[in-house]
């Protein structure tokens, strides 16, 4: 383990849900779904255009400026595309990144904070978190869920999100020609991205369930540590010494 590697923790201290998640997702509420033909028109999406979808909070730690070079140099490469941001803007750099947004030169649709936000995964094609930093993003979860093949970053935790080249593609923090590489990947090949987020799905129904990830926190209550066991084999010498 990392943190024992680093003496950030002794091992007997460690304590790790089977999966990372904290809480795993439900499978069967995000589901995959057909695209909302109403909705997008209400957005102005074509939906003759692929979607990159990104979301969560519209701040700086969630990669977007790489996000948006990453898009100028698809524009550069002749890779049309559309990109879906979903996610409260109320950070203190959020109107900065509206501003910039609205230079980038392809299509482009920003939706604030939404109560549900199956309807907007429906739409995208491709889900990408160029994350800075991560605890484990439960939104990559949402999206592996419903048959979405996910982008994201070496960042701590994101890393640990996606199956590199089986789930989706993993780059390097803040490199925006790997992130336009690896979307552009998943465009130009429809049917490795969706052979993906098959795989994507299939890993959340097999270790990402709520209930598994509850046993294991319960588990940890009925785990005695190290220094627990030489405490109950002092008291046993003791009593029979």
């Amino acid at each position: 383990i990392r943190c024992e590697e680093l003496r950030l923790a002794p091992q007997n201290k460690l304590r790790q849900t089977r999966p990372g998640s904290d809480h795993g997702v439900d499978s069967s509420h995000f589901s995959p779904r057909p695209r909302d033909l109403t909705l997008a028109g209400e957005l102005g999406i074509d939906s003759s255009i692929p979607v990159l979808g990104s979301v969560g909070r519209l701040t700086r730690d969630k990669g977007i400026d790489c996000l948006i070079g990453a898009m100028a140099l698809l524009h550069a490469d002749d890779i049309t595309c559309q990109l879906l941001i979903v996610g409260p803007q109320n950070e203190p750099n959020s109107a900065i990144y509206l501003k910039k947004l609205q230079s980038v030169r392809q299509h482009v649709v920003t939706i604030g904070m939404v109560d549900d936000v199956r309807p907007y995964f429906g739409l995208m094609d491709v889900h990408v978190l160029p994350s800075l930093r991560e605890g484990f993003p439960n939104v990559v979860l949402e999206a592996r869920a419903m048959g979405l093949p996910t982008v994201t970053t070496d960042a701590t935790g994101a890393i640990d999100s996606v199956k590199d080249g089986k789930t989706g593609f993993i780059v390097k923090a803040q490199d925006s020609r790997g992130l336009a590489d690896a979307i552009e990947a998943l465009l130009r090949n429809s049917d490795m991205a969706t052979q993906y987020g098959v795989q994507a799905r299939e890993w959340v129904i097999a270790d990402f369930q709520p209930e598994s990830v509850v046993r294991t926190l319960l588990a940890f209550d009925k785990m005695p540590t190290t220094d627990d066991s030489l405490a109950l084999e002092q008291r046993s010498n003791h009593t029979h010494g």
